[in-house]
């Protein structure tokens, strides 16, 4: 096994206005036994510090037939003020740094609480 790398970029979903002191959470896509692989906290400019993922060997990405060459993960981020995003199946490759953009939608206090859904998914990014 090697080492893959993800960060997150995390901002309000139309203005794309980062948001600072969200918390971004990875999750191993274990379904039978899901293990938290990391947790980082949003700086000012939405963005987190890295997490180190284990992954498969990068020369098995090289031929067909090779077990899959990427480690998959999901990822929750919470913030107090936002609804939960969650976004599952990210591909981490050894070698290089996902970098998951995260567009967060504000709370709304004057909906109805049965009515409104706290919970998103959304589509993992392309690594960068």
């Amino acid at each position: 096994m090697e080492l893959g790398y993800i960060t997150a970029r995390i901002y309000t979903s139309d203005a794309e206005l980062p948001i600072e002191g969200a918390s971004f959470s990875v999750i191993s896509a274990d379904e039978n036994a899901p293990k938290l692989l990391g947790t980082r906290i949003t700086d000012e400019n939405g963005k987190t510090t890295s997490i180190e993922i284990e992954a498969p060997n990068s020369e098995l990405s090289q031929s067909p037939g090779n077990p899959t060459p990427y480690t998959s993960v999901n990822i929750r981020v919470d913030h107090p003020d936002f609804n939960t995003r969650y976004v599952e199946g990210v591909q981490i490759f050894a070698g290089q740094v996902a970098v998951q953009n995260v567009p967060m939608i504000p709370t709304d206090d004057h909906i109805e609480p049965d009515l409104k859904s706290d919970t998103y998914y959304i589509e993992p990014n392309i690594n960068l």
